[in-house]
């Protein structure tokens, strides 16, 4: 569904991404892991449009979208859960969740609203509250639902797990694992390396810009290296 060949970003003179390539085939959960500062957040705004690539192909279903505009991007069935959540605190819930369908032109727009509130039932309960008076894991959900509007075959999640408590943690992979189970593919970028590679089924490690390990998700848990790195040794 999704493949990067040789992509290269930079930002001024920082290059920031030198060539990776990775796939994420049809139906499946990829991860990207990573140090801070790794390039992970300018892979998944490459793929949106958000930056320009310096080089290299972002192909999406077979055709490029590299050179094509952000929301055309989302049109064509791509969708992004941004690093911080970023919803609009001073709107309500539900028209958060609205401004995820702003591109589309169809009459399910209120059946896929109906189906976020029965996904996450915090948010029917609160929808005409202002967003930027739920906690920290209700906005997370929030901005789950928010791209789930936009009907996405390619669901792409920057940190999802950043500043929740456990419980909402597991919950919130837990609902990954859902969108997923349920058709619609998922690139996951996340530091909690071993809750990414516990719901994937295939990992990148990425290191200073350059892919330095991937494989099944499985193997790169068992990895001493990847342990050693990015799990806490344990």
């Amino acid at each position: 569904m999704l493949e990067l060949r040789k992509l290269c970003v930079g930002y001024g003179p920082i290059d920031v991404l030198k060539g990776i390539s990775l796939s994420v085939p049809t139906g499946s959960c990829v991860c990207l892991i990573g140090a801070n500062g790794a390039g992970k957040t300018t892979t998944l705004s490459a793929i949106c449009g958000l930056v320009a690539a310096s080089s290299g192909d972002i192909l999406f279903e077979g055709q490029p979208i590299h050179c094509v505009a952000a929301d055309v991007i989302v049109r064509r069935g791509v969708s992004l859960v941004p690093e911080g959540r970023r919803v609009v605190s001073n709107m309500s819930v539900e028209d958060n969740l609205l401004v995820g369908a702003y591109t589309r032109r169809d009459d399910k727009i209120g059946v896929d609203l109906e189906s976020v509130y029965r996904r996450f039932g915090r948010l029917r309960e609160r929808r005409k509250q202002f967003a930027g008076q739920m906690s920290g894991g209700e906005q997370q959900m929030l901005a789950i639902g928010r791209a789930l509007m936009a009907r996405p075959r390619l669901l792409l999640l920057d940190e999802p797990s950043m500043g929740l408590a456990p419980q909402i943690v597991n919950d919130i992979f837990r609902t990954i694992r859902e969108i997923n189970a349920a058709g619609t593919t998922v690139l996951l970028v996340e530091q909690n390396a071993r809750k990414a590679l516990s719901i994937a089924s295939y990992g990148y490690v990425l290191e200073s810009g350059r892919i330095n390990s991937e494989g099944k998700a499985g193997d790169l848990l068992k990895s001493p290296q990847i342990v050693a790195a990015y799990l806490g040794g344990a």
